[in-house]
């Protein structure tokens, strides 16, 4: 069986067309850079929000803390640091303050777990915001 050739008149019509790219160098058209560190920093702060929900599962189960929930990660701009965004899944009579003094003492622990579950040669530093419901749009 022979193969089929384009016929000559439908390379002509092709070539007659133009096209956007037309008469550019491919050496100097714009590339697309590989969206690799986004997809690489999002999985990263998705292991993070694992290891820290299991650890305050696991040592706060006696504090007003185990009522939080880790909302999302994020990596801070320019920074190792980490934005941790707590939620508070149950309504407590906590306030703010005093949560903030229990993860500054769980601070430690909190460290130890991130960096048993991610494979990295430096632990980030974690700093924590608590949202309200209202900012996070979730129903309780």
């Amino acid at each position: 069986m022979k193969n089929r050739q384009p016929s000559r008149r439908s390379m002509l019509e092709c070539c007659a067309q133009l096209h956007v790219d037309d008469g550019i160098s491919p050496r100097h058209q714009n590339r697309t850079k590989p969206k690799y560190k986004q997809h690489s920093s999002a999985r990263f702060c998705s292991q993070v929000q694992q290891a820290l929900r299991l650890a305050i599962g696991e040592h706060c189960l006696d504090t007003p803390l185990s009522q939080w929930d880790v909302d999302s990660v994020e990596q801070e701009n320019g920074c190792p640091t980490l934005i941790v965004k707590l939620v508070c899944v149950v309504d407590n009579a906590n306030t703010d303050e005093d949560i903030h003094m229990l993860l500054n003492q769980y601070r430690d622990v909190f460290r130890q777990a991130v960096a048993q579950a991610i494979s990295r040669k430096k632990t980030p530093a974690l700093r924590f915001q608590l949202l309200s419901v209202a900012t996070t749009g979730r129903r309780l």
